[in-house]
């Protein structure tokens, strides 16, 4: 080391020791600290995590997304493997992520934002996180984690299979994963074991996914119900009968209504053939 780098590492370690007794003083010292420490350092990757981490456990904390200046080194080249195993720059990590997701654009070209910021050893390292957000009650957050773990080969066929048909049954952006989710469908109209296979994940569910029963393009919903009406019918008709037998009281669901657009579905197939004529008698005649 130089006598000038000697000197910022023996600095820095003063002030960190300091700070971590003194956690009061943390927001201002060490944005201070930061801005006078030369990011060419070798020593500024593990500074700059230490200072995000000290940063989040201080008091009224900034989000997570306005530490990635700290962390943004460790996230890259050599030091991915090693500080992306922490929870804590994965954390900043996917909060930044979230925090480009509404101008990244999509496909290859989103991929590409993302990589040239976050390197593939750490979002190798986030695929648990990312698992998660698939999971997540915002489209744009679902469809980002979606098309990270796909384009790295990390979902299995079931899973992505799944994901497609949730993602046409969740209200649907047009884009990438749309075209992806309608020719799936498409193909599932000539195998009914593989339709019989994804209705039994579908079908654990707590709440069947039907935000689409109630797109407000009327227009669109009705292509699409057309589309799971020719090729996946087993849906609609298992989430009529399930919604027949909550309101009449046949089956208990300790968590409550299944089929939270029943309503909407009921208007939207009556007088069509999209449902078996039984089905749908059954529920022109219920009050809901």
């Amino acid at each position: 080391m130089h006598v000038s780098e000697i000197f910022q590492f023996r600095r820095n370690q003063y002030v960190l020791v300091y700070l971590q007794a003194n956690p009061e003083a943390r927001k201002e010292a060490l944005t201070a600290l930061w801005n006078t420490t030369p990011q060419e350092m070798g020593s500024s990757v593990e500074l700059g995590t230490k200072f995000a981490e000290l940063l989040q456990t201080s008091e009224n904390p900034p989000p997570d997304a306005a530490l990635w200046p700290y962390i943004k080194r460790a996230t890259a080249g050599k030091f991915a493997p090693i500080y992306c195993m922490r929870s804590s720059v994965r954390q900043i990590s996917l909060a930044y992520l979230l925090s480009m997701a509404p101008k990244l654009g999509e496909g290859p070209e989103a991929r590409a934002k993302i990589e040239k910021e976050i390197s593939s050893d750490c979002l190798k390292a986030m695929g648990q996180e990312l698992r998660d957000l698939m999971n997540s009650g915002d489209k744009s957050r679902r469809e980002l984690a979606f098309l990270l773990l796909d384009s790295r080969g990390e979902l299995s066929p079931e899973e992505r299979e799944l994901y497609l048909v949730e993602f046409l049954l969740r209200g649907p952006v047009v884009g990438e994963v749309f075209n992806q989710a309608w020719n799936l469908l498409k193909a599932l109209g000539q195998d009914f074991k593989h339709r019989q296979a994804l209705l039994g994940k579908l079908a654990s569910q707590s709440y069947l996914p039907d935000a689409l029963f109630a797109a407000a393009d009327s227009k669109k919903r009705d292509i699409l119900l057309e589309l799971f009406a020719k090729n996946f019918p087993e849906y609609l008709a298992h989430y009529a009968r399930t919604c027949l037998d909550y309101y009449k009281g046949l089956k208990e669901f300790p968590e409550g209504n299944p089929t939270m657009h029943c309503k909407e579905l009921k208007a939207a197939t009556k007088g069509t053939k999209l449902l078996s004529p039984t089905l749908l008698k059954e529920l022109s005649t219920l009050k809901i």
